[in-house]
C-alpha cells in the first residue's frame, strides 16, 4: 500500500463545514428573493416563461425579443438581468419586440419561495464534498486524493449553488464556474489513476496542458467580468465547453478501464462500485429528460440520484485501497 499520509483532518473538515454553511445560507437567502418567472438568452430572446408567474401575468411570451429593461438597452445589461433577481414587490418594465411591434410589460416580482433546482444542486454538490473528504481523510492513495479534490471543488460550487441560473455576472458566480470546471478536471484525474494508473497519467505534457487550460479559464473569467457582457455575447459559456470536454475524456478513461480490467478484478478493485454510481447518474439524467419529452410528471426527484455517484466513488476508492494493500 502507498505510504502517503492522508489529508490532515482539521483544515479540510473546517473548510467543509464553512462551505456547507455558505451553501445552506445562500439557499435560504435565495428563497426570500423576488422572482419574475422568465429567462432571456444572450441574443435577448425570452426562452422561457413560467406558467402563472409574474412574467406571465405581465403578458410576456416565449419568443419575445427584449429591447430594454427599465429604459436601459438590453445589450448593455449584465447577465443578472436575464434572471432579474430582485426583491418581492419591485416592478421592472420590459419593452419587447413581438411580431414587429414594441410591447411594454410591467413585471411585479413575487416571492420566489423554495427553488427545487437549487436545492437539488446543493444536495449533489455537498454529497461530492463530504464523500470526497471521507475518502481523502481515511485512505492514503492517489485516487482518494483526487476524489477529495473533486469534493473540495464541488464544495466551492455548492457554496454558490443557489446562484446557479442566477447572478451570472457576479464574482461569486464566476468563482463557482471555475470551481465546477476544476471539479470535472479532478474527476478526469481520478479515472486516470483509478483503479490502476494509466500511462498518460504520468505524462508531464498532460499535466502542463491541464494547468494551461485551468489558467486560461481563470484569465478568461477575469476578463469576462471586466468587459461584461460583451465578451459573453461573443463566446458564450466557455466554462461549459471545458466541462463538456472533461466529461467526454472522463468517459473515455472509464471505458478504457472497463475494457482493460480483468473480469475477476472488477469488484475487487472497486471498479464495480464506480460503475454502479455511473449507472445511477445516467438514470438520474436520462429518465427525467425522457419523462419531460413524454410529459410525465413526478420524475424530477430522480435527479437526486446524482448524489449516489460520489458515494459510490468513495466506496470504490476505499475498496481499491484495500485491494492495493492485499486485502479483499
Amino acid at each position: 500500500m502507498a505510504t502517503d499520509t492522508p489529508l490532515h483532518h482539521t483544515l479540510p473538515l473546517a473548510v467543509g463545514v464553512v462551505l456547507t454553511a455558505l451553501g445552506v445560507a445562500g439557499l435560504l437567502r435565495d428563497g426570500r428573493q423576488g422572482w419574475g418567472g422568465y429567462i432571456y438568452n444572450p441574443q435577448r430572446i425570452i426562452d422561457w416563461v413560467e406558467p402563472r408567474s409574474a412574467a406571465a401575468a405581465a403578458g410576456l411570451r416565449q419568443g419575445d425579443s427584449v429591447i430594454t429593461v427599465d429604459a436601459t438597452p438590453a445589450q448593455d445589461l449584465p447577465m443578472q438581468s436575464r434572471w432579474a433577481t430582485t426583491r418581492p414587490g419591485e416592478t421592472h418594465r420590459l419593452v419587447v419586440m413581438r411580431e414587429g411591434l414594441p410591447v411594454a410589460a410591467d413585471v411585479v416580482y413575487r416571492p420566489r419561495g423554495p427553488n427545487p433546482f437549487a436545492q437539488g444542486a446543493l444536495v449533489v454538490l455537498l454529497a461530492y464534498l463530504w464523500c470526497g473528504l471521507w475518502a481523502g481523510l481515511t485512505v492514503p492513495t492517489a485516487p482518494a486524493r483526487a476524489l477529495a479534490s473533486v469534493g473540495l471543488a464541488a464544495g466551492v460550487g455548492g457554496a454558490a449553488a443557489p446562484n446557479i441560473g442566477g447572478i451570472w455576472n457576479g464574482v461569486v458566480s464566476h468563482v463557482q464556474m471555475a470551481a465546477l470546471v476544476l471539479m470535472t478536471v479532478f474527476l478526469l484525474r481520478l479515472f486516470l489513476v483509478f483503479p490502476k494508473p494509466k500511462r498518460v497519467s504520468g505524462s508531464r505534457v498532460v499535466a502542463v496542458a491541464t494547468y494551461v487550460v485551468v489558467a486560461f479559464l481563470v484569465a478568461f473569467q477575469v476578463l469576462e467580468m471586466i468587459v461584461h457582457p460583451r465578451l459573453y455575447l461573443v463566446t458564450g459559456n466557455v466554462g461549459g465547453l471545458v466541462m463538456l470536454a472533461c466529461f467526454v475524456l472522463t468517459l473515455a478513461a472509464l471505458t478504457h478501464t472497463v475494457v482493460t480490467t480483468p473480469r475477476g478484478e472488477v469488484w475487487k478493485s472497486g471498479l464495480g462500485w464506480a460503475l454502479i454510481g455511473v449507472a445511477a447518474a445516467v438514470v438520474a439524467i436520462v429518465v427525467p429528460v425522457v419523462g419531460t419529452a413524454l410529459r410525465l410528471e413526478g420524475l424530477a426527484w430522480l435527479e437526486l440520484l446524482l448524489a449516489a455517484l460520489p458515494l459510490a466513488l468513495a466506496l470504490a476508492v476505499r475498496k481499491q485501497a484495500r485491494w492495493q494493500g492485499g486485502g479483499s
